[in-house]
């Protein structure tokens, strides 16, 4: 995997690029043509409510170790920008020539087959990026009325939200007083 280059670049070199050219370059919620070792794929990458998507649509070759790369460095970048999490979806559930190799290898890493709205069905995995063991992962939401701050493992709480209510924030914390110290920064400003 260390081998593996993106468009000729180190995982290090890519993570050493400010955030405002990975933005203006890459994170633009638009198809990107793209090399990974020798395999060629077309994706889509965006960062959504302090989640990295990392969208996968067609890749042709490979074989080295490009997904484990592309994993690696998704994970480095997300956790230097502090995100919370990462989303994967890869459109290889449908394809035209199956590649048995990939499939066992995105099940192998705990990816499932879902239907997701606007996107169709695809392999998923949401990857939390916990900083300390036992942490949890908190979503501050407004709601017309106000705030509603909560573990995101919550269902009760997320359904008792008021309709249009939308995330704005999240952390990842090792107790309640840490998420509640968090929130209160960011709400500060």
């Amino acid at each position: 995997m260390s081998n593996v280059l993106i468009e000729g670049y180190t995982i290090a070199e890519v993570l050493a690029l400010p955030n405002e050219t990975l933005q203006a370059l890459v994170l633009r919620d638009e198809p990107l043509v793209f090399s990974a070792g020798s395999a060629n794929l077309l994706g889509r990458f965006k960062v959504d409510d302090g989640t990295l998507v990392m969208e996968l649509v067609h890749i042709d070759g490979g074989g080295e170790g490009a997904l484990p790369t592309l994993m690696s460095l998704a994970a480095g970048y997300a956790r230097r920008e502090h995100l919370a999490a990462i989303e994967w979806r890869v459109h290889a559930v449908h394809c035209a020539r199956p590649n048995s190799k990939l499939r066992r290898v995105l099940l192998r890493k705990g990816f499932e087959v879902r239907t997701l709205e606007a996107v169709g069905e695809c392999y998923c995995l949401r990857v939390p990026l916990d900083a300390t063991p036992g942490a949890v992962v908190y979503e501050l939401w407004q709601e017309p009325d106000g705030f509603s701050f909560f573990p995101a493992d919550n269902a009760s709480a997320r359904a008792q939200l008021a309709p249009g209510a939308h995330r704005v924030w999240s952390c990842t914390a090792a107790s309640w007083d840490e998420a509640q110290a968090s929130k209160a920064r960011f709400l500060a400003g």
